[in-house]
């Protein structure tokens, strides 16, 4: 159950949320999303889950970075889990 004090006001709540642990971060992931944009996602990479950073470029293609070396990769080369909405460090 979310407190939804812990949003910004005017911020929506997340449709779908799961909560994910990663070190010393709590990180609210809503797993209910239409399309990726840049910003934080939970995303499974050759069956390894993690929080990273996304960006959209051209042609179908993202890069992905947050741990070690940033690359390029098209979108379905990936899965994406769903979008960061809160961390709690």
């Amino acid at each position: 159950m979310l407190d939804k004090v812990s949003f910004l006001p005017g911020t929506p709540l997340p449709n779908t949320p799961i909560c994910v642990l990663e070190g010393n971060n709590q990180f609210i992931v809503d797993t209910s999303f239409t399309e990726v944009y840049d910003d934080e996602w939970l995303v499974e990479i050759e069956g390894k889950t993690s929080i990273r950073t996304l960006t959209r470029i051209p042609i179908k293609k993202v890069r992905v970075s947050g741990v070690g070396m940033a690359f390029d990769c098209s979108i379905e080369d990936i899965k994406i889990l769903g979008r960061v909405v809160l961390t709690i460090k």
